[in-house]
């Protein structure tokens, strides 16, 4: 089963920022939606809507379910609770690691060397700078990025640390 991001909107918030989105599965398409206003508390997710006829609307309970299932099992939750000592709030913080991976393979598609610093499934990516430039991926940039930055994991060349984790597991 594989779970994406859809028709993602962000905003700056008055305590981080906030966002809005769907999750989609591969072949049931929408089953969940999700909202954060920025200015504090948890995100909000909630079952998509289905037609069940006419003038007639129920939520996606069974999907959704799958969805949660798939949320407490994914591999980067054991990673995100060692780190933190206690349990992440499940869909919400696995929507969060959706959300940087969404974010990630966004700037590797448009051909920016794309890298994290940190080995937590929650660290942003970052794009390389040479100067005030925005670097592009090539190997010259690449080698460079390694030179200046030898722990830091280029995202053009390697998955996220949870991939690792669940292969060695």
């Amino acid at each position: 089963m594989t779970y994406t991001i859809k028709k993602l909107q962000q905003w700056d918030g008055q305590d981080a920022y906030g966002c809005r989105g769907e999750i989609h599965h591969d072949s049931q398409g929408h089953v969940a939606d999700f909202h954060d206003d920025g200015n504090g508390g948890g995100m909000w997710v909630e079952p998509a809507w289905k037609s069940a006829g006419k003038d007639r609307h129920v939520y996606r309970k069974e999907e959704y379910k799958e969805f949660e299932t798939w949320a407490e099992d994914h591999p980067a939750m054991p990673l995100i609770q060692d780190a933190w000592g206690w349990p992440p709030e499940v869909p919400e913080t696995t929507i969060e690691v959706l959300l940087v991976e969404h974010e990630i393979a966004k700037n590797v598609k448009k051909g920016y060397l794309v890298y994290q610093e940190d080995d937590s499934p929650l660290a942003h990516g970052q794009r390389a700078k040479q100067g005030r430039k925005v670097a592009r991926y090539n190997e010259e940039n690449s080698a460079w990025l390694k030179k200046e930055l030898p722990a830091a994991r280029c995202r053009n060349e390697v998955g996220p640390v949870w991939e690792e984790a669940k292969q060695g597991a």
